[in-house]
């Protein structure tokens, strides 16, 4: 019996530390909304599963999040333009996986494009850093009211 508060203290921080991380989450996710991104909601099929992407088109380049599930999200920012697929980019200048939480607070970090410190170099996207297009149907798309 002794165990047994030791193990509640534990089940208490744990659940303070999920609470920290959904409140930061949604206040992240409102910034990302005050800035004007887009988000997607695409589903495999009509039970799921739920993929949450967001775009920022800058004009010639976008910062695209993908959200996978509660614990994977990648970021990246990505040539943009007539034609460019920004779910499934060939290049990337910046790109960051991690949970949702510490993706989005990299990506919201991440400077302007005309900003002289923006990452500029282009490479080949890591295996992972592309939504399927068999993967993004039925979608619906919003953007937050200013």
């Amino acid at each position: 019996m002794s165990g047994l508060p030791a193990r509640r203290e534990t089940v208490e921080r744990a659940m303070n530390c999920l609470e920290q991380d959904v409140s930061e989450l949604d206040a992240l996710m409102a910034q990302m909304g005050r800035q004007r991104y887009v988000l997607h909601k695409f589903m495999v099929d009509q039970h799921g599963p739920l993929v949450l992407a967001a775009v920022h088109d800058w004009g010639e380049q976008a910062d695209v999040l993908i959200v996978w599930d509660e614990n994977t999200a990648c970021a990246y920012r990505t040539p943009s333009g007539t034609g460019v697929d920004v779910f499934a980019p060939r290049e990337v200048c910046w790109f960051y996986t991690a949970g949702p939480v510490w993706t989005l607070r990299n990506l919201l970090e991440l400077p302007q494009p005309t900003h002289p410190d923006a990452p500029r170099a282009l490479t080949e996207p890591p295996a992972g850093y592309a939504l399927p297009e068999a993967d993004r149907r039925p979608v619906t798309i919003t953007m937050r009211e200013r």
